[in-house]
């Protein structure tokens, strides 16, 4: 059976994902500007895309906990880690993402499916942290 948060990444992957991941880092900048200098280098159209592969990772970590996926996870933290990306950010990046899936959703958010990605988006937080506590990850 489908969980809600996999039928949402479901039409999320079925649509304009490039609006979507638009859409997120106008709100996350906004919301967070301390957060826009660490992608000032980076290609915001190419960087849409990684936010769409994030949200297929933090989805399959809640609800398969692949140690896989766990393991990018940590990667990418380390990687974070290593840009100087503070973990004082992720709270920011949670709140604008649940608001950018809430506008994406418009009338089918409810309060059940913004817990789902909220308890998603937390753990994945929770997980990409502990790339912070090493030195150097690569794979």
């Amino acid at each position: 059976m489908t969980t809600r948060i996999e039928g949402s990444l479901h039409l999320i992957l079925s649509c304009e994902r490039q609006r979507l991941g638009h859409l997120f880092y106008e709100e996350f900048f906004s919301a967070c500007p301390e957060a826009e200098p660490f992608f000032a280098n980076m290609n915001l159209d190419a960087q849409a895309k990684v936010v769409i592969n994030g949200l297929q990772a933090i989805v399959a970590c809640k609800v398969h906990r692949y140690p896989a996926v766990d393991s990018y996870l940590i990667l990418l933290g380390n990687r974070h880690h290593r840009r100087n990306i503070p973990q004082s950010i992720y709270p920011a990046f949670r709140d604008s993402m649940l608001k950018t899936l809430a506008i994406f959703h418009a009338s089918d958010w409810d309060a059940e499916l913004e817990s789902e990605w909220r308890i998603a988006l937390d753990l994945a937080i929770e997980v990409m942290s502990r790339g912070y506590l090493v030195e150097h990850l690569s794979y």
